[in-house]
């Protein structure tokens, strides 16, 4: 049985090839996308790792932006196109680190077969309207970008909205089985979807949980990802973990937290190694 790990990165190379000793137990499959914006040299030694894959078509992510989105089903295209029979797909983010040891992870994950854990909830999705019912340009940076917004908006009206869906979200993180990975993405591309999501906001946040939600896939839903996060003290962003958080993050229930930088406290990491009772140690792969 194996399992695929997209990671969305755009953190040090040191941090990412962290989270990939912590759970390259030869089953688990790693694919990193990594933002366009980002110099790839550092990270060619992750390449000597046999099952390491760089997601081909890099994207250029901006928070917010409908490329936020994209790069997760590109990714998610080339793990379908590799013709690996995966047992599920988990996304996470590159600053994430596992709670729990990779083989407790197969195991939660194997009791889960068939679920898609994705999480949803009633009152954050009462913020969707205002995400999707206005274009905005969260892809762009230009001087007079908030009057262009502006300028769209007034004269052309409010986008057209599908109306087949049902809107629900919560969090751009999940894991699912990669039968409902290919439902979403012929989903979108069927029904040319791309268009209405280039100007929503968060899209990434919403659309796999709607899309989800209104599909024989609802069944097979647990309203749970099992990743830990905190916001900041405004409310308006995910906080950097660090040591001070760890009891909250390891009696979490939870499979990866988030999010981490190694750069700012590399304690927390070992700490939660040390609970996990995981030897500081790593055999690289060769392909």
């Amino acid at each position: 049985m194996r399992y695929a790990l997209l990671i969305i990165n755009h953190v040090s190379p040191k941090q990412t090839q962290r989270l990939i000793e912590r759970l390259n137990n030869d089953y688990f499959d790693f694919y990193i996308q990594l933002d366009k914006k980002t110099d790839a040299k550092p990270y060619e030694k992750l390449k000597d790792i046999r099952n390491v894959f760089f997601i081909n078509k890099r994207v250029n992510v901006h928070p917010g932006g409908y490329s936020a989105l994209k790069a997760t089903m590109t990714g998610l295209s080339q793990i379908i196109k590799s013709e690996i029979k995966y047992h599920s797909i988990s996304l996470v983010n590159g600053s994430d680190y596992p709670t729990k040891r990779a083989d407790e992870i197969c195991d939660f994950l194997n009791i889960n077969k068939g679920k898609q854990l994705i999480a949803f909830d009633e009152d954050w999705s009462t913020s969707i309207p205002e995400k999707i019912n206005k274009y905005y340009l969260a892809d762009y940076n230009f001087n007079g970008k908030q009057f262009f917004e502006k300028l769209f908006n007034k004269f052309l009206g409010k986008p057209e909205i599908p109306k087949m869906l049902k809107f629900a979200g919560k969090s751009a993180y999940w894991t699912i089985t990669p039968n409902c990975a290919t439902y979403i993405l012929a989903y979108i591309e069927r029904l040319e979807l791309d268009s209405f999501l280039k100007y929503t906001l968060g899209s990434d946040e919403f659309i796999f949980q709607s899309i989800i939600m209104n599909s024989p896939y609802h069944e097979e839903v647990i309203n749970n990802n099992y990743r830990y996060r905190d916001q900041t003290e405004d409310g308006k962003g995910v906080k950097t973990l660090t040591a001070k958080d760890f009891n909250k993050i390891i009696f979490a229930d939870s499979i990866f937290a988030g999010k981490f930088d190694i750069e700012v406290d590399a304690e927390i990491l070992d700490m939660i190694d040390k609970a996990n009772q995981i030897k500081i140690s790593y055999r690289s792969q060769q392909k």
